[in-house]
């Protein structure tokens, strides 16, 4: 039903759409074919069996990063971007929201927008695509490296520089989101007013481009036990894109404090999992965790009479870390060589991915911990209209 109503809207918005009105609508359909590889160390951190041992096994599954999307524009600079997830979940048979909202192209320079998407924050990630479904998401080397604004309602204000060379957004979020705290008290629970603040810019001159951005949110928390009522999460984000001939690069870096309490999309590596502030044994304080994550990308284009595509070595880390009592620290290391076939069919397109996830030998309560590697071999599918 829910999957029918949105379909209505996507379908009403097209055909309803009025004179000197534009739209536009298309897809991508991913299908991911690979085998996932996990030691024994590995297994006993996922599934919390100490006696599990490894396996291997294979997947043919249809990631929600499938989706459907529709754009619509008219006369008066108002325009309106829908797009649905489709696939993932049990099945493969899923329905997600990814992007819904509008804009309003107010002058020239300023566009204010209003909806759920992902904001200005870390706004690029690294060319790996395979196993957004496995049992631990792998999905753009997010908790490996990569950390994502994620999508959210907002609301956000955009100024595009005159030379069009970059442009420069600030957005204000819902802040109740993200990883709630198990406070002592029962009837704790968020209460905060002022929202989440995401500013961004984008540069562009000559073959390069930087990213810089940053965001800040404080929670508050009503009926608590102790002193300790409020979480504050911040962080900060340098990327870039430059390429040379036939060499293309990119990178991130973010720094910052307790990024699991803000939202965020970040995966859920270790060291992801374990980036948010956290209580003690009392739960009556609270402790902060520092955030450092980032990857480098470095791609070579190749073509042929009849194919194109680029060879990219991806290397990425993430690291949270608390007073000296934990020490979280996740890696990855691949290749992914996305390979365009447009003499078989246009909008076609075929990547084979090699990684190595390394879950860290972390320290826990001055103890060191293995917590084990897993191996994703594969090939995806990409179909584009």
């Amino acid at each position: 039903m829910k999957k029918s109503a949105t379909t209505a809207v996507v379908i009403f918005a097209l055909t309803t759409t009025p004179a000197l009105a534009k739209s536009t609508l298309g897809g991508i359909v991913f299908t991911d074919f690979y085998v996932l590889s996990e030691n024994k160390e590995s297994r006993v951190y996922s599934t919390g069996n100490p006696n599990a041992e490894s396996r291997t096994v294979s997947h043919v599954e249809v990631p929600n990063m499938s989706r459907l999307r529709a754009r619509w524009s008219n006369e008066d600079e108002v325009g309106m971007y829908m797009e649905l997830g489709i696939g993932g979940s049990q099945g493969s048979t899923g329905v997600k929201l990814r992007h819904a909202y509008g804009t309003w192209d107010i002058s020239q320079t300023w566009q204010l927008m209003g909806g759920h998407s992902t904001s200005p924050f870390s706004p690029l990630f690294p060319s790996q695509t395979i196993g957004n479904n496995a049992d631990e998401s792998f999905n753009i080397g997010k908790g490996y490296g990569e950390i994502s604004s994620g999508r959210a309602p907002q609301v956000r204000l955009t100024y595009k520089f005159l030379n069009r060379r970059g442009a420069f957004a600030i957005a204000l979020l819902d802040p109740n989101r993200g990883t709630e705290l198990d406070f002592l008290s029962t009837t704790a629970e968020k209460n905060t007013t002022f929202p989440r603040i995401d500013i961004g810019m984008a540069y562009r001159t000559l073959n390069f481009q930087i990213f810089p951005s940053l965001f800040y949110q404080k929670q508050d928390y009503s009926e608590v036990v102790g002193s300790d009522d409020s979480v504050t999460s911040w962080g900060t984000s340098l990327g870039f894109r430059a390429g040379t001939g036939a060499f293309i690069f990119s990178g991130e870096i973010n720094v910052g404090q307790n990024m699991d309490n803000a939202g965020l999309s970040i995966g859920e590596s270790p060291a992801s999992q374990n980036a948010g502030a956290w209580l003690d044994a009392t739960r009556t304080k609270i402790s902060d965790t520092d955030n450092l994550s980032y990857w480098l990308d470095i791609g070579y284009k190749f073509s042929t009479s009849e194919t194109q595509g680029v060879v990219h070595l991806i290397y990425g880390t993430m690291q949270s870390e608390s007073d000296d009592v934990f020490d979280y620290q996740s890696s990855m290391l691949g290749i992914s060589v996305p390979i365009d076939l447009p003499w078989i069919a246009k909008g076609f397109r075929v990547r084979p991915e090699i990684f190595v996830y390394d879950k860290g030998k972390n320290t826990i309560g001055g103890t060191k911990v293995d917590q084990g590697r897993d191996i994703l071999t594969g090939i995806q599918l990409q179909y584009t209209f």
